[in-house]
């Protein structure tokens, strides 16, 4: 396996890059009602220099991806989740002949708030309340060594958790949506025949996994019980993740563009051990070749489920913890 070298994007370059996605996800948060809440204000700001960044606003870039999205076949809407969710207990509406917070028999009863669910693009689900990031994958490994937790098709599978069809920097873009800020992926650091790190920068983000076992039972639990070292000694590390954002590289003659977003082309969706592209990083600095450090994670071969099993990724905030 290749080093790769190091590239830091400008952050002017990778906005512009993603605006035309973000300004989707806005025009679906004004159409979904939300403008009329509080706002946050970290999804304010990157609005705002989204809109600067694209020379557009969130409306105007919205409607024309919308417009694409249509051309596509592609859905997009604002609903109320068909996923399973755990966490959320069911919403339960008033007992018959109950009164409204008006009282007086016969008022109308009120009716509790659905959640605001967004679908912006294919197999991703955005849970603007909860703060949440839900995208669709399939278990693909139960034993070996790890280099990825989660990939793109025709990528890494024979070293990542799951695969999935999502595309990362649609993702990314999801996140951005529930008030998450990218920085950059971790690197190595050639300099005066000195090797250094740098680890990842961004907010950190909690990766859990939900998907049905072999006995029927709906499990949820954090992506780090699929993993194990080596010697089955030690646990792998309880600690978030870093959203890196990836980063913009020059794209081949024949893709018909200047740019791509590299995680795009490479498949590093969440990445373990540090290539430099990873859209989601571990807070570390992981090397890929053992001449520099030997292999440590790998499957956890009891508790993974079987490989074709169909598993959904929960993103979320570590802040919420």
């Amino acid at each position: 396996m290749a080093m790769r070298p190091a590239v830091t994007p400008h952050p002017d370059r990778r906005l512009r890059s993603i605006a035309r996605t973000i300004g989707l996800c806005g025009l679906l948060v004004l159409s979904s009602g939300c403008a009329s809440r509080d706002r946050d204000p970290a999804a304010a700001h990157t609005e705002a220099v989204v809109a600067e960044a694209s020379g557009t606003t969130a409306s105007e870039s919205g409607s024309q991806a919308a417009q694409e999205a249509t051309v596509r076949g592609e859905h997009v809407t604002a609903t109320e989740s068909s996923r399973p969710d755990p966490h959320r207990p069911s919403a339960g509406g008033s007992s018959p002949g109950a009164s409204d917070s008006r009282g007086g028999a016969g008022a109308v009863q009120s009716q509790p708030r659905q959640p605001t669910v967004l679908h912006p693009f294919p197999h991703i689900e955005v849970r603007l309340d909860d703060r949440a990031v839900l995208f669709d994958g399939v278990a693909c490994l139960d034993a070996g060594w790890l280099e990825f937790i989660v990939c793109t098709p025709g990528t890494k599978e024979h070293e990542s958790l799951i695969v999935t069809r999502a595309r990362p920097s649609h993702i990314h873009a999801a996140l951005l949506l529930i008030g998450l800020k990218p920085g950059s992926p971790g690197r190595w650091v050639y300099e005066n025949d000195r090797v250094s790190t740098v680890p990842p920068t961004g907010d950190e983000v909690i990766v859990e996994v939900i998907y049905t076992n072999e006995q029927g039972q709906m499990v949820t639990e954090p992506i780090r019980r699929w993993i194990r070292d080596h010697l089955g000694e030690n646990e792998f590390p309880d600690r978030p993740w870093t959203f890196g954002g990836s980063r913009m590289r020059q794209a081949p003659p024949d893709f018909g563009v200047a740019e791509i977003y590299e995680a795009d082309y490479s498949g590093s969706v969440i990445g373990l051990v540090t290539f430099g592209d990873e859209m989601l990083c571990f807070p570390e600095v992981l090397p890929d070749q053992v001449d520099i450090q030997p292999p440590e994670w790998e499957v956890n071969s009891k508790h993974v489920p079987r490989p074709g099993t169909a598993v959904t990724v929960v993103l979320r905030p570590a802040e919420q913890e």
